[in-house]
């Protein structure tokens, strides 16, 4: 039981890993359009997240969370 109340919270680990390695520039113009509508103005981030270092970034992210999720689940197995 207690491996998988392990395994289970890094499942979500892996899919939002997918989804940002996959889709970071869907996500990105996603985030785009929302924040052009009213809250620009509070969003010092903003002309970074124009350019591909923030697509990069949110891949990395993704490629972060699989390898956690590959390590987790590999030190639980193993135990």
């Amino acid at each position: 039981m207690d491996k998988l109340m392990t395994i289970l919270p890094g499942t979500i680990f892996l899919v939002v890993g997918f989804v940002l390695l996959l889709w970071a520039h869907k996500i990105q113009q996603y985030l785009l359009t929302r924040s052009v509508t009213g809250w620009r103005r509070f969003n010092p981030f903003l002309p970074w997240m124009r350019t591909k270092a923030y697509v990069w970034t949110m891949r990395s992210g993704g490629f972060l969370l699989i390898i956690i999720f590959v390590f987790v689940t590999f030190f639980v197995i193993r135990s």
